[in-house]
């Protein structure tokens, strides 16, 4: 929808681009959509920086009420708009117009060696609210809980709870239980180099070995 509405923006100033050129900042200073001016430039042999402030200049704000501001940065035309405004309009969009299929959020993921905490309910909650309005308009929903994969720190749990913890039951919270022999490793690694070993060991029968006592679940 973005990218769409700063096309027909650049149209109207005559400015033809397409969907392949324009660019999705990663920071918020940057803007919503960028449109970087340095190919069109070297085809009007023009400077790109004053490329991107004579098209800024062009386009006027009050026209689209959807823009909140352009700016031209360092060669780029950066686009803000007004998220309300638009979130206002997707809303209004009638349900019958989403094209329903099968659609998989993941989200909350943490992190395998550390507790859930209150920090992981933004995303637990973002998660949660948008596979909602996807099942309701129509989506066969897949919720996913990707807890990361077997690597290092994992291995250094595992051989943690093999030598201080196997055969204890958690004492409250299991996650937190068991967090703190991820801790109690590395606190005892410092004098005792030799555990870092044993975690690698641990690591290479899972992954390269597939031993059974080290895997469970047996060969994948």
């Amino acid at each position: 929808m973005l990218k769409e509405e700063v096309l027909r923006i650049l149209k109207d100033v005559g400015i033809k681009a397409t969907p392949e050129s324009l660019e999705m900042p990663t920071k918020e200073e940057f803007g919503d959509v960028s449109f970087p001016c340095f190919q069109l430039a070297k085809e009007m042999n023009k400077n790109p920086i004053e490329l991107s402030v004579e098209i800024s200049r062009k386009i006027q704000i009050s026209k689209y009420p959807l823009l909140f501001k352009v700016e031209a940065r360092g060669g780029y035309v950066n686009f803000f708009f007004y998220w309300e405004k638009i979130v206002e309009r997707l809303l209004k969009q009638p349900v019958e117009k989403v094209k329903k299929g099968r659609i998989m959020v993941e989200f909350s993921q943490p992190n395998p060696v550390h507790p859930m905490h209150i920090g992981h309910a933004r995303s637990t909650f973002l998660g949660d609210s948008l596979a909602n309005i996807l099942s309701y308009v129509g989506y066969k929903t897949i919720r996913a809980n990707y807890m990361n994969d077997v690597g290092l720190q994992v291995a250094k749990l595992v051989t943690a709870y093999k030598i201080w913890g196997k055969g204890k039951k958690p004492k409250g919270k299991s996650d937190l239980w068991l967090w703190q022999y991820y801790v109690k490793f590395h606190e005892a690694a410092k004098n005792k180099p030799e555990l870092e070993e044993k975690a690698h060991e641990t690591l290479r029968k899972f992954e390269l070995e597939k031993d059974k006592k080290t895997t469970p679940y047996g060969t994948r």
